[in-house]
């Protein structure tokens, strides 16, 4: 009995050591997508930060000047002149997080975009508490994507997942053999064979 054991050891030590090479390959390679996708999401929410503190600014800016101070048109491209860097960058924030969504998962983050930029393109009125609805919109959808994004990170990917569970079933099956081998209530036949051949 004693050959059998040392002998079941020796391949379950092998084989063993074969699925942490295996495990360790797949947990390297999440654990760079997992990196990835929080470098993700810090980025977009940078670059989202970015796009909605510079329409607020510049919403407000031009809300002031049209309610209070009544500029006329000539002013108002004025206006627009000298806040072309300001455009540039909401515009370069703009295509960033664009570039960074799924166009099919993410279409109601798009949309809220698109109705923040209908007032630049004079289809809406500057109405200060409407805008600030239409911001807040978009902030909560960007919360949403973000928590679940951040809860990927946490959980780690689906092969993550799939091994770490399979780990331990294999860890409980083997313990289990363990135990039914060593008390006698299960047999290895074939390894009988083989030590019987190998004589």
């Amino acid at each position: 009995m004693e050959p059998i054991i040392i002998a079941f050891g020796a391949i379950i030590a092998a084989f063993v050591s074969g699925i942490f090479v295996v495990m360790n390959f797949f947990l390297t390679k999440d654990q760079k997508t997992s990196e990835f996708r929080q470098n993700w999401i810090d980025l977009l929410r940078n670059d989202v930060a970015a796009y909605i503190s510079i329409n607020e600014v510049m919403f407000s800016n031009l809300i002031y000047k049209t309610r209070i101070f009544k500029i006329s048109n000539d002013e108002l491209q004025k206006f627009f002149e000298n806040n072309l860097s300001n455009f540039i960058k909401r515009n370069n924030a703009r295509n960033t997080i664009y570039l960074r969504i799924n166009p099919k998962d993410d279409r109601e983050i798009i949309e809220a975009m698109q109705s923040i930029e209908t007032y630049w393109e004079g289809k809406k009125d500057f109405e200060l508490n409407i805008i600030t609805k239409d911001i807040d919109k978009l902030i909560q959808l960007i919360q949403v994507l973000l928590k679940k994004e951040w809860n990927r990170v946490k959980r780690g990917e689906l092969s993550y997942i799939i091994i770490k569970y399979s780990f331990i079933a294999l860890v409980i099956g083997l313990f289990i053999i363990a135990i039914l081998l060593f008390n006698g209530k299960i047999t290895l036949p074939n390894m009988l064979v083989f030590q019987h051949v190998c004589k």
